[in-house]
C-alpha cells in the first residue's frame, strides 16, 4: 500500500465519521437531554416543507420563557397533520431548542388558551390521542 492508498483510506474513514457517526452521537445527545429534563408544551404546526427521501418534514413552533422555539420532524409515520394544528410537545427545559412533536397527542378543538402553558406531565384532558394511519 503507497502513501495515496493510506490518504484514501484515511479520508474515507474521516468522511464515514463525520456522516454518520457525530450525526448518531448528536441525536442521542438530544434524546437523552429530552429524557432526563423533559416538560410539555403545545406547538403550532406553521410550514410543510419535503423531500423524497424523508417525506414531509412539519415545521412547529412553541413558547416557552416568553421566546419561541421552532424544529421540525418528518410525518412519513402515517399521521394527519395540516399546517395551524396543535399538537404537545416534549422539550428539554435546560435546551429548549431540543424538542420533538408528538403527533400522537392533538390538541382538542377549542383548548387554545392553553397554548403558552408548560406541562411537567402529558395534559391528556385537554388533547386527544391520535394513532397512526394503517397503511396500505
Amino acid at each position: 500500500m503507497n502513501k495515496e492508498d493510506v490518504k484514501s483510506i484515511l479520508y474515507g474513514v474521516g468522511l464515514i465519521i463525520v456522516i454518520f457517526i457525530i450525526p448518531y452521537f448528536w441525536r442521542k445527545n438530544k434524546k437523552r437531554d429530552i429524557d432526563e429534563n423533559s416538560k410539555y408544551a403545545i406547538a403550532l404546526i406553521i410550514k410543510k416543507t419535503g423531500s423524497l427521501k424523508n417525506g414531509y418534514h412539519w415545521h412547529y413552533q412553541f413558547f416557552y420563557n416568553n421566546r419561541v422555539y421552532e424544529a421540525y420532524r418528518s410525518t412519513h409515520i402515517g399521521y394527519d397533520v395540516k399546517i395551524g394544528d396543535y399538537f404537545l410537545v416534549k422539550f428539554s427545559y435546560k435546551n429548549p431548542s431540543h424538542s420533538k412533536i408528538l403527533y400522537e397527542y392533538q390538541l382538542k378543538p377549542g383548548n387554545q388558551q392553553y397554548i403558552n402553558y408548560v406541562w411537567d406531565t402529558i395534559p391528556t384532558s385537554i388533547l386527544v390521542y391520535n394513532q397512526k394511519k394503517d397503511r396500505l
